[in-house]
């Protein structure tokens, strides 16, 4: 079951990332997904906005995401974090159901999908949770085979493009 969620979540990213569209300019009232990574590698990620070169932006459905993505130097630098329901609360990453799910990928043309690295542990706090945004913090270790690396500071303040199905 969580193999479907993190499935799930995934595809969400690849989804959202794959409609993106405008300009890359962006400022805090359109969103903003970013963070710090060690390790393997090392860097600042930062990425906001609505724009075809940047992005943040956050869903509801059955659980709450919050993705980013942003171009540099020809390559898509993308990450996600989800939790398994849709309200305000602090969730882990790991391995059950009741779990976060989360990752970051540097694609560069040609990739696919990329080799992402997959938070394997750490935690995620959803602090805000409406019809129009969503808002939290993480950190944690994400690894990709034998490579770890240490996501530290992730913060994110997104709008809501993706809410909840309601029928009837």
């Amino acid at each position: 079951m969580i193999h479907r969620f993190r499935a799930a979540a995934v595809l969400l990213l690849l989804v959202l990332v794959a409609g993106s569209c405008g300009d890359s300019t962006f400022s805090g009232d359109e969103g903003i997904f970013s963070f710090r990574y060690s390790g393997e590698i090392s860097g600042t990620f930062s990425a906001g906005g609505m724009g075809a070169t940047s992005f943040a932006r956050g869903s509801y459905l059955e659980g709450v995401s919050a993705d980013g993505a942003f171009r540099r130097n020809g390559a898509w630098h993308e990450a996600f974090v989800a939790a398994p329901t849709n309200r305000p609360g602090r969730y882990r990453f790991g391995g059950s159901l009741n779990d976060a799910a989360g990752s970051f990928a540097i694609r560069v043309p040609g990739d696919g999908f990329g080799n992402p690295y997959v938070f394997v542990s750490g935690t995620l706090e959803i602090t805000h949770v409406s019809a129009e945004r969503i808002r939290g913090r993480f950190d944690g270790t994400a690894q990709r085979g034998d490579a770890t690396i240490r996501i530290s500071g992730g913060s994110f303040d997104v709008p809501v493009v993706i809410g909840p199905i309601i029928i009837g």
